[in-house]
């Protein structure tokens, strides 16, 4: 993924691990929502910490999660994302500002359609 390519774009980020049940359970909601977002204004991207016992691989092929993802080391902090505990969310705006964390569910769904980002 080229950073270029997020450019004038809002961008949802979620933060998740492989053992995180809470964040795999999310995952029906996240497809469901990234189906119906408008991708030329939105991208999605999850950062994952890997954990002993639960492979990524087995977890994307099963879900069929159809966005980037980058996986990251190994440890609930991630520096200088102010990462503390999964699943932790980030929605950015097109000039590259925070502007919703620890959105999921309804509450996200509602969020996008307020912005004006489905299709």
């Amino acid at each position: 993924m080229n950073t270029d390519s997020l450019r004038d774009r809002w961008v949802f980020i979620d933060f998740w691990s492989t053992t995180c049940g809470p964040c795999i359970e999310e995952f029906p909601n996240l497809k469901k929502l990234y189906g119906t977002v408008d991708k030329s204004r939105v991208e999605f991207i999850a950062v994952v910490d890997e954990r002993r016992g639960a492979s990524l691989q087995e977890l994307m092929r099963k879900h069929e999660l159809p966005w980037p993802t980058l996986k990251m080391g190994t440890g609930t902090t991630m520096e200088g994302y102010d990462i503390y505990s999964y699943p932790t969310t980030v929605l950015i705006d097109p000039k590259g500002k925070i502007v919703r964390k620890d959105i999921r569910g309804e509450e996200l769904n509602n969020v996008f359609q307020d912005l004006q980002l489905l299709q």
